[in-house]
């Protein structure tokens, strides 16, 4: 790219030649009466040469403030970069954000850390003739002999000089995991590489199964041989035979909505056309249509079912199929295309066959949550299941096996909820009085002065009718702005109907909008997750996703290795924070709901979190095509409209098979002042269907009595952090002496005796919160996020494999033996984007 000092040199230059060259040759062609005017054109040559030196040294002044400019940037860069030392607590006080690091994230917009990515290698991703990929390493040293800052724009162009033809976008990957304990993985796809998105999504995925092959192989492998002990250490041919009629219904819809062929997302057949099989390339005409059409209830079968076989790459047959499917079929389909490119860089990387893994065992490797009830559904016998590579067929079942009910699935626990449930979640809010700040502009939700009307735990309020569609990056600002437009007005509409014309609130959905004012803003806010899993499972991968089909911008993910979501689950974007806790399934006849004609979790999650520009958006693109499987609390943060205290702040779905509630809950939640989770469902429909104890303990369960007693104390981002690691169940009266009613369990640790002193029927297990991740206002609008992995050292000992013999029978391939790493905060390389 040309520098700003650059050009206007060239300019100044081409000026002047033209200038001299011309007087020259008047002079050579003047007579003797014109020699007057000749004299006067060289003393305009020599006023011509002042005026040059005078603007060469302009020229000069302005370079050197350019320099100063990036000088001052990487001074600034470099303070906010290290403001958290490895292994310790950030010391700089609560996050709000100044005027000043406004301009400073403004100022590295796009930047690329070159600190950050020279602890890891760079590769170009480039296509090949045949559809297949190829990984070019790049030396990152090299970017380091630039004057300039490098930004994303300049290093992609780079790439396209390089491979004009071929590069698709480029991926960095560090091996940290013993240094940090995460390894760390960012994709990004060129928006303009001439490539369809089908092939985009494919060499995506080959991307991480390429690079990560053999880390994923170790962590399904400790998965399986735990999970399935004793019974072949591997899923039955069952839940095999179920995937397959799962993902054939799945890619027929896909089919029939896009014309992507399951031969196409494997590569094995070109896409038909570039108009059928891109969703970021057309006309603006066409983009508009597509883009500003709204998400609305639809025929799960699309019409009249498909041929067979589409998972063997035939036709998927006729029918009719809306626009607003097409779109949410077409996200499906480059959640699959990712899928199929995953294996193949899985497979590309095997050396050995020894360390292989089917079709099969990738997408159980992906459908780890999902295996939470398909488990008790299919659960594993003596025989290993058949080492199919792909998949194909329709589904032949045998007599239904026996089901076998785990803990937290399908048995209610000593204390009302399940004993291996999943995570704790928290979101703080900071709030100041109207006059802290000068009032943002009012986005058709936002509020101003006034009081807020008191919490209410009741009234469903399932939402409908919500707008959406595909949300393109890449388009021009205007274009954006007045489909923002059109999506409010069209919300204005309902919310006035729905309100019956008294126009109550300015966004009143389910009972739960804001008013028309308020007297408290909201100076920051703390998001916090903390996942428990087996402790075998503490592999990790920190993971980014810059792909041209996400709508609110790059999506970071905290994942495992070759899983193509997060399963904590934990996600941010430019826009969002989303994150669940799990809820137990103790009504046994729920399972009988799940069925294969669905859309898996891990798929639906990345289709919402690619395909959502608002929060109804995303619990509507969740909800589509229920599987039953992996039920959860979700919570949806938007950010940006969080800044204006207007409605649809906070959405909270839940989930069971046959059935998901959603509902803006900003109102409580502004009230509070928090939002906690902790595998207890919230939505009273939802705790009785899955048969949680009666009286109902949403208020009373230890963990929801622990976080209303420590939030009120919050104030900073250490006392997050503390919150999120935090265990003194020796000492805690609301733990009961149990490890596992905690915030941070610890399931490997024993019980206290009880008040008469004699032990608690309690099993030690190596299992507990096994990480922790934070935002809050300054550190998610510079895309950074605060991580830790591994089990709680605050209050309790560090837990190291080798000093645990009761756990020595548990396959931890993979995994480091002491978890002492300490925090760590974790910047994209490319900086936020511009303001």
């Amino acid at each position: 790219m040309i520098s700003l000092t650059t050009l206007t040199q060239l300019l100044l230059l081409l000026y002047s030649l033209f200038r001299n060259y011309g007087a020259r040759e008047r002079w050579l062609r003047c007579t003797d009466s014109d020699w007057p005017s000749a004299h006067l054109e060289l003393n305009w040559m020599a006023r011509l040469g002042a005026q040059r030196a005078g603007l060469a040294a302009l020229a000069l002044l302005l370079q050197f403030l350019i320099s100063l400019q990036f000088h001052i940037t990487g001074i600034l860069a470099s303070r906010v970069t290290s403001s958290v030392r490895p292994g310790g607590h950030d010391i700089r006080g609560n996050g709000r954000l100044s005027s000043a690091l406004q301009s400073h994230v403004g100022a590295k917009a796009e930047l690329l850390d070159l600190t950050t990515l020279l602890r890891g290698d760079v590769y170009a991703i480039n296509v090949n003739s045949d559809s297949t990929f190829r990984l070019e390493p790049f030396d990152v040293t090299l970017l380091q002999q630039s004057r300039y800052p490098l930004t994303l724009t300049s290093f992609t162009a780079a790439l396209r000089a390089s491979y004009p033809d071929e590069n698709v976008g480029w991926a960095w990957f560090a091996d940290t995991y013993w240094e940090d304990g995460w390894y760390r993985l960012e994709i990004r796809i060129d928006e303009d590489a001439p490539f369809p998105d089908v092939i985009k999504a494919r060499a995506a995925g080959f991307v991480e199964g390429n690079l990560q092959g053999q880390h994923m192989y170790r962590y399904w492998t400790n998965y399986r041989s735990n999970e399935y002990r004793g019974c072949g250490e591997m899923p039955s041919q069952e839940l095999y035979d179920w995937f397959d009629e799962q993902y054939n219904w799945m890619m027929r819809h896909v089919e029939r909505a896009t014309g992507w062929s399951l031969a196409m997302l494997r590569g094995a057949e070109q896409p038909k056309s570039m108009t059928t099989t891109t969703t970021t390339t057309g006309t603006s005409a066409d983009k508009t249509a597509d883009f500003d059409t709204a998400f609305e209830p639809h025929d799960p079968d699309l019409g009249s079912e498909a041929s067979q076989g589409a998972a063997a790459g035939t036709s998927g047959g006729g029918g009719v199929v809306s626009s607003v499917d097409r779109r949410y079929w077409m996200l499906v389909g480059l959640v699959a295309a990712q899928f199929e490119g995953l294996t193949a860089g899985f497979w590309a990387s095997v050396t050995g066959s020894e360390r292989n893994m089917t079709w099969h065992e990738l997408y159980a490797l992906n459908a780890l949550g999902d295996l939470y009830e398909l488990n008790v559904l299919f659960p594993p016998s003596a025989q290993p299941a058949s080492p199919e590579v792909g998949s194909s067929g329709s589904a032949t079942f045998s007599a239904a096996p026996q089901r076998h009910y785990t803990p937290g699935h399908g048995e209610v626990g000593e204390f009302g909820y399940g004993e291996l449930l999943d995570c704790s979640a928290l979101i703080k809010l900071d709030m100041g009085s109207s006059s802290d700040e000068e009032d943002d502009d009012d986005d058709g939700g936002g509020a101003k002065s006034g009081s807020i009307p008191g919490f209410e735990f009741k009234g469903l309020g399932a939402k409908e009718g919500l707008q959406g569609g595909l949300w393109m990056r890449g388009a021009s600002q205007r274009w954006r702005r007045a489909l923002q437009q059109t999506s409010l007005k069209r919300q204005q509409q309902q919310q006035q109907q729905q309100a019956g014309g008294q126009g109550r609130t300015r966004a009143a959905r389910g009972g739960e909008g804001i008013p028309e004012t308020s007297p408290r803003r909201v100076k920051n806010f703390w998001a916090a997750h903390n996942t428990w899993r087996p402790y075998y499972d503490m592999v990790r991968t920190w993971k980014v996703y810059d792909f041209p089909w996400a709508a609110s911008g790059p999506v970071t993910v905290s994942s495992s290795p070759g899983l193509l979501h997060s399963k904590d689950d934990w996600y941010t974007t430019d826009k969002f924070v989303i994150m669940e806790t799990t809820n137990g399934i103790y009504n046994k006849d729920l399972y009988d709901l799940i069925q294969p004609k669905c859309v898996l979790m891990w798929q639906r999650a990345q289709v919402a979190n690619f395909g959502a520009r608002e929060g109804s958006e995303w619990v509507d693109l969740f909800g589509r095509q229920n599987s039953g499987t992996y039920n959860n609390q979700w919570m949806v943060l938007d950010v940006q409209r969080l800044q204006r205290y207007g409605s649809d702040v906070l959405w909270v779905l839940e989930q069971v098979p046959g059935r998901t509630i959603s509902k803006d809950v900003t109102k409580g939640f502004l009230e509070q002042g928090y939002w906690a989770s902790y595998n207890v469902p919230y939505f009273p429909e939802i705790y009785n269907l899955t048969g949680y104890p009666q009286p109902s303990i949403y208020l009373t369960c230890p963990r929801a009595r622990i976080f209303s007693r420590e939030q009120r104390g919050l104030s900073s981002r250490t006392d997050v952090m503390s919150l999120m690691r935090l265990n003194h169940y020796d000492n805690d009266p609301l733990s009961l002496g149990l490890p596992n009613n905690a915030i941070a369990a610890r399931y490997d640790l024993p019980a206290m005796p009880d008040a008469d002193g004699q032990p608690r029927n309690w099993t030690q297990r190596a299992y507990g919160a096994v990480d922790a991740k934070i935002v809050d206002l300054e550190s998610f609008q510079e895309r950074r996020t605060y991580v830790i992995n591994g089990p709680t050292s605050d209050d309790q000992p560090v837990f190291r494999w080798s000093a645990q013999p009761l756990f020595d029978s548990i396959r931890h391939d993979g995994c480091a033996d002491e978890f002492n790493f300490g925090w760590r905060s974790y910047e994209s390389v490319v900086g936020p984007p511009m303001p």
